[in-house]
């Protein structure tokens, strides 16, 4: 049923590659806020409209659950691999014409209006590829090892929030910031196109799914995957919805919002807060190859556990010594 170790490897490249360009694409928007927070929005009231920006942020995660059910249908249906390359098309397509949308200054409150439909299919398309990256992995991987072949997923998204960073930090050095602010942040946003196109052919010259596979051999595969779903699993599903909550918040806590507490709180460069987050994502590319290894050999539930409870205890003391000027 598993396959072989050549070809696990060219599995766990385009998941992790697939991923990690998605997640580029995605990021951007995050280490943009500032930015994007003045240009399109009208002069006045900063903080308003940073926080309008995060709004906006934040709607692509309201589209997400629904790209889940999207896309996971189409995988059940048509495959995972369909799936997958379907997602990262609708991800290279909005992430670019961000990069060509007009500011507020040129055509009012069209510009955060068309900012909004766009960061709507980011979501749409991003919560059905890393849903489906995590299922494609861990479908072509051996029992014993799903922790650690399923984190590459989490992994390889540590490395597109990183490799979005140091495209801006590139731009940001290579530019004064009146040229970063008029065309300059545009251009990480087009690269996101070409990037896609890689992670495009990459996922589509892959093996699909043993376990879709199988499935679609005994004639096993479901007519109707949703309502299946709801009705057979809707313990496990709320489960997992409230175990994923303990996994976003923290990393979005470090990830996004991390960079405009830099800035806008600690009174730091923007400079200053991307690194930051490089060296953050870093030390999550260490930390959770490592968790995953541990949860296939002590339980995933005793990992989950402890890393929660960590959360819960330390969030407040390390913001509380941030703020400290001494």
């Amino acid at each position: 049923l598993f396959r072989s170790a050549v070809c696990m490897k060219k599995v766990l490249l385009a998941g992790m590659v697939g991923n990690g360009l998605e997640w580029y694409d995605y990021a951007l928007y995050a280490y943009m806020v500032t930015t994007i927070s003045k240009l399109f929005f009208p002069a006045g009231n900063e903080s308003v409209h940073l926080l309008a920006t995060l709004g906006i942020f934040a709607v692509g995660f309201v589209a997400r659950p629904f790209g889940g059910i999207l896309f996971g249908m189409v995988g059940d249906k048509f495959g995972r691999r369909t799936a997958l390359v379907a997602a990262i098309f609708l991800m290279a397509f909005p992430t670019g014409c961000i990069g060509l949308l007009p500011t507020y200054e040129q055509v009012g409150i069209l510009a955060p209006l068309l900012l909004i439909v766009l960061r709507i299919m980011q979501g749409l398309s991003l919560g059905g590829a890393f849903s489906g990256t995590v299922i494609f992995l861990v479908e072509h991987s051996p029992p014993s090892r799903r922790g650690l072949v399923g984190s590459t997923s989490l992994a390889s998204l540590a490395v597109g929030f990183l490799l979005g960073s140091l495209v801006v930090i590139v731009m940001q050095v290579a530019l004064s910031g009146a040229q970063f602010e008029s065309w300059g942040w545009r251009i990480p946003f087009l690269l996101g196109v070409p990037i896609g196109f890689i992670g495009l052919y990459i996922r589509n010259h892959t093996e699909e799914s043993p376990v879709y596979e199988e499935a679609k051999l005994n004639d096993a595969l479901s007519k109707t995957p949703l309502r299946d779903v709801l009705r057979d699993e809707w313990k496990p599903v709320l489960q997992t919805i409230g175990i994923y909550i303990t996994v976003t918040m923290p990393f979005y806590l470090v990830s996004a919002y991390f960079i405009t507490f830099t800035e806008k709180v600690l009174g730091r460069t923007k400079t200053e807060a991307l690194w930051l987050n490089a060296m953050i994502m870093l030390i999550l590319l260490v930390l959770v190859p490592l968790s995953a290894w541990l949860s296939d050999h002590v339980g995933r539930r005793k990992v989950m556990m402890v890393t929660s409870t960590g959360f819960l205890i330390f969030s407040y003391p390390i913001f509380s010594l941030l703020l400290t000027k001494d």
